[in-house]
């Protein structure tokens, strides 16, 4: 029973390193993605409306009002800041893939240690039940020697039905020493299973720690670049925007951003869940799914075309 229990401990473990390990790949690949996502946007094509035919007319005489000036068009938001920022937002998240995978190798790490140190017990108590079988056998043997003794000191002293009575109780001792025998033989075989299985698991958890570390370092370079990127955006951000303010003349203040979005009303006690996303240039929530109330994890993919 005890190396049954130390085998499931062993699978179990076995499995929570083989989740953590697949979670840390996972998370070097969405750090990956969003490295790739640094390339930036292609800026949106703004169309200048035309000059107002009333500006450019004759006045009728007697002149009239002169009319309003024409409004004078936003520039277009420059390639290059949005470049930086979806950069910077990409750095910001392979460095939080990079923290997740050292979590995950941390867990890893834990875990091999509570299942060495289970391990650890197991053996112990196992050896230690091999002394005492061991123990019992000897005993058990002592006192077939001694039954022996007593049935043989029987059988010149009593008569004939003494000492067969003797002799089967002999034979029963002797029974006994065997079975105890068979007992800690048993029992030794029960400790060398469960070296076995903490030596597998050792490996197993040596081979799942390897392949966190690997994950951690492979998302830590991935942040590096992203960072790398971002720095390299915003360094062209701030170089298109002084050329152009030495070749464009001063630009007008810029308008006051819009106001922001208006929280969504709580959720009612029959309304289910929504992923909701705010849209930068809008400024409206767009709700991009609903789903019922669930304890696994959801993946939702968002493709843009630019």
């Amino acid at each position: 029973m005890k190396n049954h229990g130390a085998t499931r401990t062993a699978g179990a473990t076995r499995q929570h390193a083989a989740t953590l390990g697949l979670r840390a790949v996972v998370m070097v690949a969405l750090a990956a993605l969003l490295a790739a996502a640094c390339s930036g946007t292609e800026p949106a094509q703004v169309s200048t409306p035309p000059p107002d035919p009333a500006a450019t007319a004759e006045p009728p005489a007697p002149a009239p009002e002169p009319p309003p000036p024409a409004p004078t068009p936003e520039p277009p938001p420059s390639a290059d800041e949005s470049a930086a920022g979806q950069a910077a937002a990409d750095a910001q998240a392979a460095a939080e893939a990079a923290q997740e995978a050292e979590e995950l190798k941390a867990e890893a790490e834990q875990a091999a240690t509570e299942q060495a140190e289970a391990d650890a017990r197991a053996i112990t108590e196992a050896e230690q039940a091999a002394a005492e079988a061991a123990q019992a056998a000897a005993e058990a043997a002592q006192e077939a020697e001694r039954l022996a003794a007593e049935a043989e000191q029987a059988a010149a002293e009593q008569a004939e039905a003494d000492a067969e009575r003797a002799a089967a109780e002999a034979e029963q001792a002797a029974a006994d020493a065997q079975a105890a025998a068979e007992a800690a033989q048993e029992a030794e075989s029960l400790a060398a299973e469960v070296e076995q299985a903490a030596a597998e698991q050792a490996e197993a958890d040596a081979r799942a720690i390897a392949e966190a570390e690997q994950a951690a370092a492979e998302a830590e370079q991935a942040a590096a670049e992203a960072q790398a990127a971002a720095a390299a955006a915003e360094e062209e951000a701030r170089r298109t925007r002084e050329e152009a303010a030495a070749a464009s003349p001063p630009e007008p203040p810029p308008e006051p951003p819009p106001p922001p979005p208006e929280p969504p009303p709580p959720a009612g006690p029959n309304d289910l869940p929504t992923l909701t996303v705010i849209d930068v240039f809008s400024g409206e929530n767009i709700v991009l799914a609903s789903f019922a109330p669930t304890d696994r994890p959801i993946f939702v993919w968002v493709w843009a075309p630019h």
